[in-house]
């Protein structure tokens, strides 16, 4: 005799395994997106600060004349670019450290064999 409200697997493993991976690739792009969005909106400060600065070293140092390309590219293009690397690392840190718990949450949620999606958490840690 069946349990109430238990029914047979209308999905199967395969599209559990299936959703249950495209669960996760979105999960992934969401939390490294996030943290990318905010070093990226953080390096804005230093890359503001940056090009008054790179500006005033070649007033100083060029006769008081100063090329906008250097002041854009040294002042503010170096300085976000740092952050948005920054970012990124930080974001393969921060995966890298939780993906476990999430595999384990939606081999859970979806019924699947933990192994199932460690090999699909391995290839996500790669990337």
């Amino acid at each position: 005799m069946t349990a109430y409200r238990e029914t047979e697997d209308r999905l199967g493993l395969d599209e559990r395994e299936s959703e249950a991976m495209r669960v996760l690739g979105r999960w992934r792009d969401a939390v490294r997106t996030r943290i990318l969005l905010a070093f990226a909106l953080v390096g804005l400060i230093p890359a503001g600060f940056g090009y008054d600065v790179v500006q005033d070293f070649q007033f100083r140092h060029n006769n008081g004349v100063a090329l906008l390309i250097v002041n854009v590219g040294v002042g503010v293009v170096l300085p976000w670019g740092v952050m948005l690397v920054l970012g990124r690392v930080v974001g393969r840190a921060v995966l890298a450290r939780r993906i476990d718990a999430k595999v384990a949450r939606l081999a859970k949620d979806y019924e699947l064999p933990p192994d199932r999606l460690g090999e699909l958490a391995a290839l996500v840690k790669a990337l």
